[in-house]
């Protein structure tokens, strides 16, 4: 598996969009169960991530973007799962809202 491909999937899913979305309800709700109900969807992210995971064909189409016609990213091998956008967002939504609730709401305290 090329681990240099999966580089930009990571910091795109894991760090940005996650913390997007973690940020997104923290703002909008100010709720600690939210937060937490949060966390339970990304490790249910997670889970159906893996559960669906397998080889992906290759594809010969690629765009602009780096991205092919099955939305997969460009330059990774055959053996990549199609489903690590999911594993990466949901990783990242559980250790940004894990973050945000022991940081914020003081949950270990």
């Amino acid at each position: 598996m090329n681990l240099t491909g999966l580089s930009k999937p990571l910091v795109l899913y894991a760090g940005v969009l996650a913390a997007v979305t973690v940020g997104a309800v923290y703002v909008a709700a100010d709720s600690g169960v939210l937060v937490l109900f949060t966390a339970m969807g990304g490790v249910t992210a997670v889970i159906l991530s893996v559960g669906s995971s397998g080889p992906v064909d290759g594809g010969s189409f690629e765009n602009a973007e780096g991205l092919d016609a099955q939305g997969g990213w460009t330059g990774t091998d055959l053996d990549t799962p199609v489903s690590v956008p999911l594993l990466f967002y949901g990783g990242g939504v559980f250790l940004w809202s894990s973050f945000l609730l022991v940081t914020v709401y003081d949950i270990l305290g």
